[in-house]
């Protein structure tokens, strides 16, 4: 009677298996022994961890760079104003982004209000900029679209000027301010370097000072984010 002997092989690693990622178990028989090989296909597993994109290029950095340039549209009082600024940080494993960035108020606002010297419904101009740091998860990144979860935590500081035909004159007050503001966007993977997104999110003000012009309800606003990412993702 012939003799069979069994040998059953652990689980290969993923390392093993880029040589034989097209099976999922192999059998050798010779005579007298049979031989069953199990072999795990990740081939899965590695179509998920590539950032796929319209190009069809593809990344598989773990650890990479990037910088980006943003536009945010939000309200301060009664009057809707765009920001102009950018980040730059580092990103791990295609999940999670730290970096710093900046944004200043770049459109003309103007107001009514008090001058400093004890008059009212004065001419006055505004200005507002902060940075700080800037966090994001992004739990899908290897989708063409994904979402991603960005934070803001910055400092800054808000100006009212005196305003006379056209002109900015001297600073009327200011404040200096914390501000927290989260977001939720909706990117797009381009290339495996360049992506797309736009979203919203709400800023939270905290003034450090009383203003007589200005108050945190005045500089807190919904607010709309589109801008571009470039970078090793």
């Amino acid at each position: 009677m012939r003799n069979f002997g069994i040998v059953i092989l652990l689980v290969v690693s993923r390392l093993a298996v880029v040589a034989q990622s097209d099976s999922t178990n192999v059998v050798r028989e010779s005579p007298g022994t049979t031989t069953v090989v199990i072999v795990q296909d990740t081939s899965l597993e590695k179509q998920e961890d590539e950032i796929n994109s319209l190009s069809n290029s593809v990344s598989n950095l773990d650890f990479g760079g990037f910088g980006a340039f943003g536009m945010k549209s939000s309200h301060f009082g009664k009057t809707n104003g765009w920001m102009l600024g950018g980040v730059g940080g580092v990103s791990f494993q295609h999940k999670f982004i730290l970096g710093f960035g900046a944004y200043k108020l770049s459109s003309n606002l103007t107001f009514e209000g008090y001058d400093g010297d004890g008059n009212m419904d004065q001419p006055l101009s505004f200005g507002f900029s902060y940075g700080g740091i800037f966090l994001e998860y992004s739990p899908k990144t290897s989708k063409t679209f994904h979402l991603s979860y960005p934070v803001f935590l910055g400092w800054g500081k808000a100006k009212v000027f005196s305003y006379d035909n056209g002109i900015k004159g001297d600073v009327v007050e200011e404040s200096k301010f914390f501000t927290l503001e989260p977001s939720a966007y909706l990117e797009i993977n381009v290339s495996s370097a360049i992506r797309l997104y736009g979203g919203a999110g709400y800023r939270l003000v905290f003034l450090k000072e009383e203003m007589k012009n200005l108050s945190n309800n005045n500089l807190e606003s919904f607010v709309l984010n589109v801008g571009v990412k470039v970078g090793k993702f």
